[in-house]
C-alpha cells in the first residue's frame, strides 16, 4: 500500500492568507477605481444639470427642493431607407449671368444731404447729379443717408469751340471706410451685436434681408476686418495702460479655430485675458497654445502683484523677482466642495473656513482701504492660520488618491499666495472678477461653434477687449464705438488713448456738465 504525502498545514494556511491578502488589496483598488469613477461623474451630473453657483450653504440652510426622479428613455430602433444613388442633377448654367447692383429702397432714406461744389463760376449750368448711400444701422432699424452731389458744367470761354468742356462736382464726405458705404453706426451695430449679444454674421444677414437689402456674407466680414484694422492703435494703447498698473489678474479659455493645415477638424486655441481691477480694463489676447511663454511674453514689462488660478504657467512667474504672486481662494475652495460626497466631515469644515474668509470681505466691501486692511488682519489671518494647522494634522490621515486628499494637496501647495491678500487692501481674494469678463466668449462659442482663421480669432479678442472694458465702466457700448469710429481717422495717433471708453466717458461727462452750465446761464 502506497503511502499518502504528509500536509503541510502551516504552510497551506500561511499560503492562503498571503493569497487573502493580494485579494483585499485588489477588492481595495477596485472599491478606489469605483470612487474616483463616481466623483468624475458627479463632476459631469453636476455641470450638465446642478446648480452653477459655488457659494456655499450648510445643509440646516438649504430649503427642501423637490426632485424629478427621471427614467431612462426606451430606444427605438428605426430602419433605415436607402436613397436612390441616382439623383437629378442641376444643369450648368450656359452663360454667366451679371449681378446687378442692388439698390437702396427709398423707403429706408431718413436723411438727404445734397452738395454743390464750393465755388461755382458764373453761367454755370447743372448737368445732373451723382447719388450715393451711407447705409446707417441700430439694433432697432435699419435706415439710409442719401447723399446727392450736384454736377455743374463750366461756360464755355469766348473763341473756345467748346470740344473741352469741364465738369465740377463736390468731393465725396469722408466715410469711416474707404470706399464703403457701411456707416460708422452701422459698423458698431455689426461688432456690438455679435461681441455683446453674440449674434452670429449669418444672423445679421436675415434682418438685412428683412428691410431690402441684399448683403453678402464675404462683404460684412470685410468691414468688421477693417473696423477691426482701425481700432487696432487704440487696442495697443489699451495693453500698454493694463501694463501700468501694479495690480494685474489673468485667466485664459479655448475657442476652436479653423486652420488650413488641418484638414477635417479644428484647431484648438487660446484666448488669454487680463485684468487690472485698480483701472477696471480689460484685455483679451489670442494664442494658438498655452505654454508657459505665453503668459511670460504678454506680462514682460508688468511689476507687481500677479493673480491666477493654480496653472503650471502662471506659477512659473514666480521666479520673477518684480512679481508676487496670488493665487484664488474661490479655485481652492472648489476642490473641497468637488469632495463633498468622498468626506462629507472633512469638506464641510473647509468649506465654512472659506465661508468665514467671504463673509468678513462682504463686512468690509464699502470701508476705506486702511479699515479694510485692519479688519483682515484682526479677522481673517487668525482664521487662515488655524486652517493652516488643521491641514497639517490631517493631510496623513487621508487616501493619496481620494478627493479630499487632492482639496488638501492643491490648497497646501498654495497656502501662503492664497493668504497674499490680506497684506494689501487693493487686493482681492479670488480671480472671479475675470472669470465674469471671460463669460462673453464662452456665451459666444455657444453661437459662433470656431473662429474663421487665427487672425480673425485676434480680431475677435480686440472686439472683446473692447465690449469688456466698456462693461466694467457702464459705458454703452453702441454710443462709444460709434463716436470713436466717427473720429478716430482725424483724431491726432499720440492723443488716440483718449478714445478708450473709460477716458471718453470721462471726457463726454464734462462737456455735458459743460452745456448744462451754458444752458443755464443763457436762460438766467
Amino acid at each position: 500500500m502506497q503511502e499518502t504525502e504528509a500536509l503541510d498545514y502551516k504552510e497551506l494556511y500561511l499560503q492562503s492568507k498571503q493569497d487573502n491578502t493580494l485579494l483585499m488589496e485588489k477588492v481595495e483598488q477596485l472599491l478606489l477605481s469605483q470612487e474616483k469613477l463616481q466623483h468624475r461623474l458627479d463632476q459631469v451630473l453636476k455641470i450638465a444639470f446642478g446648480s452653477k453657483s459655488e457659494r456655499y450653504l450648510g445643509k440646516e440652510q438649504i430649503p427642501t427642493q423637490l426632485r424629478l426622479e427621471l427614467e431612462e428613455e426606451a430606444l427605438v430602433e428605426v430602419p433605415v431607407v436607402e436613397r436612390s444613388k441616382s439623383v437629378a442633377t442641376k444643369p450648368k448654367e450656359t452663360a454667366q449671368v451679371k449681378k446687378k447692383h442692388f439698390v437702396i429702397p427709398e423707403s429706408l432714406v431718413d436723411e438727404i444731404q445734397e452738395i454743390h461744389p464750393e465755388s461755382i463760376p458764373e453761367g454755370s449750368k447743372c448737368i445732373g447729379s451723382e447719388v450715393s448711400y451711407r447705409l446707417k444701422g441700430n439694433p432697432t432699424q435699419l435706415s439710409a443717408k442719401k447723399i446727392i452731389r450736384y454736377k455743374y458744367l463750366l461756360p464755355t470761354p469766348e473763341g473756345d469751340p467748346g470740344l473741352q468742356n469741364t465738369i465740377i462736382i463736390a468731393p465725396l464726405p469722408q466715410g469711416v471706410l474707404k470706399n464703403s458705404m457701411a456707416d460708422a453706426s452701422l459698423l458698431a451695430t455689426l461688432v456690438v451685436e455679435k461681441y455683446c449679444d453674440h449674434l452670429p454674421i449669418h444672423r445679421q444677414m436675415t434682418r438685412f434681408d428683412r428691410a431690402g437689402i441684399k448683403l453678402a456674407h464675404s462683404t460684412l466680414l470685410d468691414w468688421t476686418s477693417k473696423t477691426c484694422n482701425l481700432l487696432q492703435p487704440l487696442y495697443e494703447s489699451l495693453k500698454k495702460l493694463i501694463l501700468q498698473s501694479n495690480y494685474l489678474m489673468m485667466d485664459e479659455t479655448t475657442m476652436k479655430v479653423m486652420d488650413k493645415n488641418k484638414k477635417g477638424t479644428t484647431h484648438k486655441g487660446y484666448y488669454w485675458a487680463m485684468q487690472a481691477p485698480p483701472l477696471d480694463l480689460m484685455l483679451f489676447e489670442y494664442h494658438p497654445g498655452r505654454g508657459k511663454e505665453i503668459p511670460k511674453s504678454m506680462i514682460e514689462d508688468f511689476r507687481g502683484y500677479f493673480q491666477s488660478d493654480g496653472y503650471a504657467s502662471y506659477e512659473s512667474l514666480g521666479q520673477n523677482k518684480d512679481i508676487t504672486l496670488l493665487c484664488c481662494a474661490a479655485h481652492a475652495r472648489r476642490y473641497f466642495l468637488e469632495a463633498e460626497k468622498n468626506d462629507p466631515e472633512r469638506s464641510k469644515y473647509a468649506m465654512d473656513i472659506f465661508s468665514q474668509l467671504y463673509d468678513i470681505e462682504r463686512n468690509i466691501k464699502n470701508k476705506t482701504p486702511d479699515e479694510r486692511l485692519k479688519i483682515r488682519q484682526k479677522e481673517a489671518v487668525p482664521i487662515w492660520a488655524d486652517f493652516g494647522k488643521w491641514l497639517q494634522e490631517n493631510e496623513p490621515l487621508l487616501n493619496e488618491q481620494s478627493a479630499i486628499h487632492k482639496a488638501f494637496a492643491y490648497t497646501m501647495k498654495r497656502f501662503k499666495r492664497l493668504a497674499v491678500y490680506m497684506e494689501d487692501p487693493m487686493l482681492s481674494n479670488d480671480n472671479n472678477p475675470i472669470e465674469s469678463s471671460i463669460r462673453p466668449i464662452a456665451l459666444g462659442r455657444r453661437n459662433f461653434m470656431f473662429s474663421g482663421s487665427h487672425e480673425g480669432a485676434q480680431r475677435s479678442a480686440m472686439f472683446y477687449s473692447f465690449m469688456g472694458t466698456c462693461k466694467l465702466h457702464d459705458v454703452n457700448p453702441l454710443e462709444w464705438l460709434t463716436d470713436v469710429l466717427e473720429k478716430i481717422n482725424t483724431h491726432p495717433i499720440e492723443q488716440v488713448h483718449e478714445l478708450l471708453p473709460h477716458l471718453w466717458k470721462k471726457s463726454n461727462q464734462t462737456d455735458r456738465t459743460e452745456e448744462l452750465e451754458n444752458s443755464a446761464q443763457i436762460t438766467a
